[in-house]
């Protein structure tokens, strides 16, 4: 199998930063593994390459959807697999980017072809949710396929429906679908970033600040306004999620950004665990050095597929 490098840490760690740093040594486009920046509008608070860093790289897996519209892990492994076909057939190296652990494990380790989502269905358990609350859902999930939902977090509102919606649809349980999966194409070369816990939370502040700055308060007021419902998942985003509670008069200013904070701060070291299941990666403290990270890919030549 053709091994395509994969740069992962934790939010705000600086990855895209580094992939801009080697694109042009080893002559590769990046695709980007985030859930949020899939989608239009959601700019400043998925913090997307700026117009700059886009003339730099051709980016891949950004802007592709609506923030209304459903995007599964699958559906990005899909489309994913098929940008990298195209990236090899140029002869250039795929790197692929981010954060989304199971979004990068949806390339390398393909999930079977699912039930698309039923509309009727997911209003049943949209009303369930309604009517009972997120963590009701989440037991009903519990009891009915454990093994999912023990791999999601319990306030992971979209998986937990699908698991569901899945359940209901097909009478069997999404944890045992998933393990139909079709052969990989393609062998992951982790490049890992570690940094301080402290270092981290600064770079996590100043971000933070550097999106409030930008406008991120503008942004979700503009996205309400032209008629996306904050309950879409994909306006569950951290930043977006409090600059709304913040709007609503539930946070005021310094509330909303010590939540953001928090909250991404949790995130981080969440993805850090889910990283974890990643074997063979090559951890370098942050900030690693240029020579290094070269040494470890050594790109080998490819060819089209």
């Amino acid at each position: 199998m053709i091994k395509i490098p994969v740069i992962i840490g934790p939010t705000a760690s600086g990855k895209t930063e580094i992939a801009l740093s080697i694109i042009s040594e080893i002559g590769g486009e990046i695709v980007l593994a985030d859930s949020r920046k899939i989608y239009r509008y959601l700019d400043i608070g998925t913090a997307k390459p700026s117009y700059y860093q886009r003339r730099l790289a051709r980016f891949h897996m950004i802007d592709i959807c609506d923030p209304d519209h459903y995007f599964s892990a699958g559906d990005y492994g899909e489309m994913a697999i098929r940008v990298i076909k195209r990236i090899l057939s140029r002869n250039r190296i795929p790197l692929i980017v981010g954060g989304s652990g199971l979004y990068i494990e949806a390339i390398f380790n393909p999930l079977p072809p699912l039930p698309k989502p039923d509309i009727k269905i997911r209003k049943r358990i949209d009303r369930l949710e309604k009517r009972h609350g997120l963590s009701y859902l989440y037991q009903l999930l519990l009891d009915r396929d454990p093994e999912w939902a023990k791999r999601i977090n319990p306030n992971d509102r979209q998986r937990i429906k699908r698991g569901l919606e899945v359940l209901i649809s097909t009478g069997q349980p999404l944890s045992q679908q998933i393990k139909r999966r079709p052969e990989p194409l393609y062998h992951p070369q982790f490049i890992g970033i570690t940094i301080p816990k402290e270092r981290l939370r600064q770079r996590i502040e100043t971000r933070m600040d550097g999106m409030l700055n930008d406008g991120l308060i503008e942004e979700t007021r503009w996205l309400l306004r032209v008629g996306f419902d904050e309950d879409l998942n994909s306006l569950k985003t951290i930043g977006y999620q409090e600059a709304i509670n913040y709007l609503k008069g539930i946070y005021n200013y310094e509330e909303m950004r010590t939540a953001i904070l928090k909250n991404t701060y949790n995130y981080a070291k969440r993805q850090l665990t889910w990283f974890k299941r990643f074997k063979k990666t090559h951890w370098l403290a942050w900030p690693p050095p240029l020579g290094k990270i070269l040494s470890i890919l050594r790109p080998e030549p490819v060819s089209g597929s």
